[in-house]
């Protein structure tokens, strides 16, 4: 079993806020709409998923909590699209 990480997980990995690592999933096509307000796409749903926080009671907080977490397959994404961003500058 692998460990599901956050965007800020994710971001420490790779050096990178968890701002920033969304940005890119949103550029990816992973995740869509605004900071504070995004939706995980039909693309997202193979390497993610929506986390439920529980709360101090044994149920779970409202979704307005939930984060989304990914696979270690996003940070390869993350890293080829960091790559194709590069030589496209460069071009």
């Amino acid at each position: 079993m692998y460990e599901l990480m956050s965007a800020g997980k994710i971001g420490k990995r790779l050096g990178m806020s968890a701002r920033a690592v969304n940005k890119r999933l949103k550029e990816i096509g992973l995740i869509d709409g605004e900071p504070g307000n995004y939706v995980i796409t039909k693309k997202g749903v193979e390497y993610g998923n929506i986390a439920f926080p529980k709360n101090s009671y044994g149920g779970y907080i409202s979704c307005s909590n939930c984060y989304f977490v990914w696979d270690y397959r996003v940070i390869r994404l993350l890293n080829e699209y960091a790559i194709k961003l590069k030589d496209d500058a460069e071009h």
